[in-house]
Order: structure tokens, then sequence, then C-alpha cells
């Protein structure tokens, strides 16, 4: 039999509310000796907390959704990794769902979370899907009243807390640093087109085109995946329309091009400079250092969490987004164009 907290005050000699107060974490008048020897009680009873009795009881299981689109992509590990560290600040557990970017099982995760009775619900949408479907995930929320807040991918037409970075900028910042190197032909491999920080991504590169007085060459632009496999699958068509320079939209495109380049015994950046997006631990350690776009992944998690709490603690809040600013990281992967 599991042991209760009507065990352990019998086992420590003090009543049922002494101990629930002593368990329950919360500031108390407990003497700290009392406390002390509530604790030493539960440990020795082996006593575990029933968290699903609990949640009868508050009508709040204390547990946040997540739902993912690869965990196996370092950027979205980070974000989780924040996630955690924040939850676990506010007494919060995780509850995480990874959809292997498939946009289907966006709103199958969510259903899933809901049926579990999350208290809230952090939501990163599947690339090559389409906004349906991260409305849809949006409106179940908002039917059953759970809070939701949308991170990273976040679609024009959806109006919801969100936590993102300023994409656009970050695709500027690569942008102008190639130009700034003599590089003209610049060619880009994006993920899906018709995922929003693509998108936004792709704007910024065109915007520090048109200040440079240089059009865009369609030649020069390859729609792909964000895993390594599409930047090797794309490098050789970017190579044979003139490009002296890559700016992958994410690093691990960029390592698929620094595969290719290898395979070819082209040189890192001699014959061909390299960007990447996102700043993964990888890119720093590299023979040839990644020059990078950092997103502050980890941040973007803690701050997810913050404004979920502000939703479950019943303060004021409005529809917002929280933005953060990318910074561009120089190292070795570019140089001068040939």
């Amino acid at each position: 039999m599991k042991a209760t907290i009507k065990d352990i005050a019998r086992h420590a000699g003090v009543s049922v509310s002494t101990v629930s107060m002593a368990l329950s974490g919360k500031e108390t008048r407990i003497a700290a000796i009392t406390k002390q020897k509530i604790l030493e009680s539960a440990h020795t009873l082996n006593y575990r907390r029933n968290h699903l009795a609990r949640a009868l009881v508050t009508k709040k299981t204390r547990t946040l959704g997540i739902v993912l689109p690869d965990i196996s992509n370092e950027f979205f590990a980070k974000i989780a990794k924040g996630i955690g560290y924040e939850a676990k600040k506010n007494d919060y557990r995780i509850m995480l769902l990874d959809t292997n970017e498939d946009p289907e099982q966006d709103v199958v995760a969510v259903n899933m979370l809901l049926e579990c009775s999350v208290d809230g619900i952090l939501y990163i949408h599947a690339a090559g899907g389409h906004s349906h479907n991260a409305a849809a995930c949006v409106a179940l929320c908002q039917t059953e009243g759970i809070p939701l807040v949308l991170l990273d991918r976040v679609p024009d037409a959806i109006s919801a807390n969100a936590v993102l970075v300023n994409q656009e900028k970050g695709g500027y910042l690569a942008m102008h640093h190639l130009l700034s190197l003599g590089h003209i032909h610049i060619g880009c491999i994006t993920g899906s087109l018709s995922t929003p920080s693509s998108r936004a991504r792709l704007d910024g590169c065109y915007k520090a085109l048109h200040e440079a007085g240089i059009s865009p060459i369609p030649q020069l632009l390859a729609e792909g995946e964000f895993h390594a496999d599409s930047g090797y699958a794309h490098t050789q068509a970017l190579l044979d329309a003139g490009a002296t320079a890559v700016f992958a939209f994410n690093d691990l495109i960029a390592y698929g091009v620094y595969r290719y380049a290898r395979d070819k015994g082209l040189r890192v950046p001699q014959d061909l400079s390299l960007m990447g997006f996102d700043d993964n631990n990888f890119s720093e350690i590299m023979e040839t250092p990644l020059t990078t776009i950092h997103q502050p992944t980890f941040s973007l998690g803690v701050a997810a969490v913050q404004k979920m709490m502000q939703h479950l603690n019943g303060s004021p809040t409005t529809i917002a987004s929280t933005i953060f600013e990318p910074r561009l990281i120089i190292r070795k992967s570019t140089g001068g164009a040939p």
C-alpha cells in the first residue's frame, strides 16, 4: 500500500493539516524542526504525492504541454530546456509531444494534451503545413479555455500570445554580411517557405539585396527543409548557378553543405563561403567553425513559460508578442569572394 499523508501524520506525531502544509512547499508558520521531522517521515515511508488527487481538489494538474516539431533538432531541444527550467521554478511539470514535422500531427498532439488536462500549452507548429493547422490548434484551446502560447513559427493570420525572434532581421544580417565580403552571387537554401520563419528570413535577404542594388536571381534560391540532407541535395544546383557563397536557413542545412563541399573537394571558405542560422553548439567546434545567426533559444523557452504563468496566475493580460533580436556570429566559414 502507498503511504498517505495520514500515515506521515501518525509517524511524525502531528496533524494531517500540518503535514499537508509542510509538503505543499509554501511558506507557513510551521516550525523548521517540525517540517524537517515531517519530511524525514515522508522519506522513511517512501511517500509520493498523488498529483491526480491534488488536481481533483485544485482543478489544476500543474502540468504544461509542449508540442515541438523535431526534438532531435538542437534548436527545439534548447527551447524545451528553457521551458523545463522555468516550469520547474514555478513548480510545474512538462509533458512533451514531438510531431516529427508532420502538420497533421499538430491537432492530434494538442488534443492528446487537452485529454491529459494540462493547464496550458506551448506550441510550435510543424513546417510544411498551412496556417489552418495552427489556427485549428488555437481554436481548440480557446474552446477548452486552456491558455496557449505560440513559439518561433507564428502565422500572420493568427491572433495569439507568442514568443519569437525577429527573423527578418536575422535574414538581413546574414545576407548583409556576405555582401560586405564582396559576394554578389549568393545562394540561399531555405526551409519550407510555408513556414513563417523561412519567409521572414527570405524577406530580410531581399531587403539587403535591394539596398545593395542587386536583383534576386531565381536560380540562386532553393526551397528545402530544415535538415542536413536538404543542404547536401541543393548545393550543386546553386554552384551551377554561379554561387560563391551559400546562406543556409538553419545550421543543420549548413552541415549538409559542409558535407557536400568535403565530398567534392571544395574548401570552406576559400572556394565557398557558408553562412548558417541558429548557432547550434556543434557550429562552433567544427573543423571550420560556422558563421551563423544566433537565436536565444533557451530564453525563448523561459519567456514562453513566463507569459503562460501570467495567465495561470490570473494576472491581467492582453494578446501580445515577445520578440527577441538575433545576433551575427562571425567565425571562419565566411571569407572574401573568390
